[in-house]
């Protein structure tokens, strides 16, 4: 009979479904009223104090490796509680300094040969013409 609708389609729900930008505005707000408690930096609050700039040996000890090393890149970065050395010609790679007010550990990594043959192909490229 006609009164009989077989359901061959189905009506647009009439509540609006987050979409993917409200759904993260939506997990915005939730972070807001429950910040994770291992998070660094939490919204809606000020950020935890963080030294912006590594110690002073530490500086004096990058400074006087640069001038060793003058066509290498790094920098220290803060890593947790930690600072951490970074190669900018080894991507992913974070080195420990020490031993003790030192960078001896990371030049060991300086004089690695695959390190090496990285500085020397960025340098070749980069000379100019």
């Amino acid at each position: 009979s006609q009164n009989e609708r077989k359901p061959h389609h189905i009506d647009a729900p009439t509540s609006r479904t987050p979409t993917p930008t409200s759904f993260t505005q939506l997990q915005a707000q939730s972070s807001l009223s429950s910040p994770p408690q291992s998070a660094g930096i939490m919204l809606g609050s000020e950020p935890e104090p963080v030294p912006k700039l590594p110690p002073r040996w530490l500086s004096e000890a990058i400074h006087a490796t640069q001038t060793s090393y003058p066509r290498d890149r790094f920098e220290a970065i803060l890593r947790g509680p930690n600072w951490r050395i970074k190669c900018a010609d080894c991507p992913g790679k974070l080195y420990v300094p020490g031993p003790g007010e030192t960078l001896s550990n990371y030049e060991v990594h300086l004089r690695n040969r695959q390190h090496r043959q990285r500085v020397n192909n960025r340098s070749s490229r980069t000379k100019p013409a």
